[in-house]
């Protein structure tokens, strides 16, 4: 109920009679659910209704009619055969019924196939179909009390996951055993997405496992991601194999440095612009030049949301965000360094979500 009120407001503010989520996690966060084939059939549509007035409403493929029905609640649902009827159509239908074919209504445009959003736009003429994304990010980006408290368990398993698999890592293993481990310490999720990279594949921004051996001087560079219900954690560690050189270690230090500097001016009111000029500076103090850009991003029902904090974006922090602040140095060719922890903006400050974080030494492994 939380979340349709948000939608709400986000309608009113925008003068907006209904809004159509057509992508996964925004029938998710209107519905409260999605249909299994949503997501692994693309051919298959899921449309959820929500108007600023009357009950919301579900379009769904007959085959998921009864999982549907098992968790719609309070929401009218209309099913389609996918082979004989068209989805599109019978959410004109609904909209017409409704009273809003003459209306304002947003649809997501950056998801809708254009196929689709042609046959909606010549079934419904009158109608003024807008963009929904910036509606979505307005009632998402203030997370709810069930939220934060999905995001922070996620955030704490993922950090302890972390713990448990470098503490088994030795010299001869391979990136998959390290994988491996991880996703046996994250049992209980939905999935597990470990990216693991060593030695010279830890400069690589997103490495899939191989069968790599991990040696001793290597740095191991891990962004685990895991999810459950659809909410996610995404939490990284850098760890090397043995004691690190004084070139691992001054580069450690410095963007330890920078971390520390950012996360004391997390606190709402913060342009996210002004946290990347400073996480800029501080690496320049100490005689280094950011490898990339981004620096971190909100987290909720997808990994990556608003607001990020880039050299492109320039959002204002408010109570309630959940965000990742992910420093990442790269030597391409030779190794990588990363740091990302979860911080919930709240109205004195932040909270770590992920404890754990090495915020002084670099983590040893293979002893």
């Amino acid at each position: 109920m939380e979340r349709r009120e948000r939608l709400r407001q986000a309608m009113d503010a925008r003068g907006v009679d209904g809004v159509v989520a057509s992508s996964p996690d925004n029938v998710v966060y209107s519905a409260t659910f999605t249909v299994p084939s949503h997501m692994s059939n693309r051919f298959r549509r899921t449309l959820c209704l929500t108007p600023r007035e009357g009950r919301p409403a579900l379009v769904v493929v007959n085959v998921e009619e009864s999982l549907a029905r098992a968790q719609a609640g309070d929401m009218e649902l209309l099913t389609y055969n996918e082979f004989t009827h068209d989805p599109v159509t019978l959410l004109a239908d609904l909209i017409t019924e409704r009273g809003l074919a003459d209306g304002r209504l947003a649809v997501e445009l950056d998801h809708l196939p254009a196929a689709d959003y042609l046959r909606l736009a010549a079934a419904l003429p009158r109608a003024e179909l807008v963009p929904a994304a910036d509606l979505f990010f307005e009632a998402r980006r203030i997370k709810t009390s069930r939220e934060v408290a999905a995001i922070r368990e996620l955030a704490a398993l993922a950090s302890r996951a972390h713990g448990e698999a470098f503490a088994r890592v030795r010299p001869g293993m391979t990136e998959r055993d390290l994988a491996r481990l991880l996703v046996d310490a994250c049992a209980g999720t939905d999935y597990c997405r470990p990216i693991v990279g060593s030695g010279p594949r830890s400069a690589h921004p997103n490495a899939a496992p191989t069968d790599r051996p991990i040696a001793p001087g290597d740095v191991i560079r891990v962004d685990l991601i895991a999810g459950r219900a659809w909410f996610h954690s995404d939490v990284a560690r850098t760890a090397v194999v043995g004691q690190p050189t004084a070139e691992q270690t001054h580069i450690w230090d410095a963007l330890v440095d920078a971390y520390r500097r950012v996360q004391e001016r997390l606190r709402p009111g913060v342009r996210t612009a002004d946290l990347h000029r400073l996480y800029l500076a501080a690496l320049a103090g100490r005689g280094l030049e950011a490898s990339l850009t981004f620096l971190g991003h909100g987290l909720g029902l997808t990994i990556h949301e608003e607001p990020y904090i880039n050299a492109y974006s320039d959002g204002v922090l408010e109570a309630g965000m959940v965000l990742c602040l992910e420093p990442m140095y790269l030597v391409p060719g030779q190794m990588g360094f990363h740091i990302e922890d979860e911080f919930l903006i709240t109205d004195e400050g932040f909270e770590l979500l992920s404890p754990g974080t090495p915020n002084a030494q670099l983590i040893q492994v293979g002893g």
